[in-house]
């Protein structure tokens, strides 16, 4: 059995269910709260509204799965968390790492990011194609 096959039957056991328009996020509902589960690969995040529920499945996980648990969410899929009063999601990190392995780290910012006053004219496919 292949592993999501089986990770996708081990957490359906606990009442998760695939969310309908991303078959890789599940969720779990319950009273009032909710916990939610994204599988990226190798990487799942499991978060929700009740703290308690979010220990018991972990500690479920680790019983089907080899595990390691990262601690408080940092980044989840180049997507960096700061946590404040509410946590704030941002790809600066991502930008900055993109930027530097482009070389365009350094660069200067410009009002117009190409040569200014240059008539490009319009082209249409058929003019590309007999080029």
């Amino acid at each position: 059995m292949a592993w999501f096959e089986k990770f996708n039957l081990t957490i359906s056991g606990i009442d998760f269910h695939r969310y309908h328009s991303d078959h890789f996020i599940f969720v779990r509902r319950a009273r009032s709260d909710i916990l939610v589960l994204p599988v990226y690969v190798d990487d799942i995040l499991l978060t929700g509204s009740d703290s308690d529920g979010i220990v018991e499945n972990k500690m479920y996980l680790k019983s089907h799965f080899v595990t390691k648990d990262m601690g408080r969410l940092k980044y989840f899929l180049e997507v960096e968390v700061a946590h404040q009063k509410y946590s704030i999601l941002s790809q600066r990190k991502y930008a900055l790492d993109l930027l530097e392995e482009t070389r365009f780290l350094g660069c200067k910012p410009a009002n117009i990011p190409m040569e200014a006053n240059v008539d490009y004219g319009l082209m249409t496919v058929e003019h590309l194609m007999i080029q």
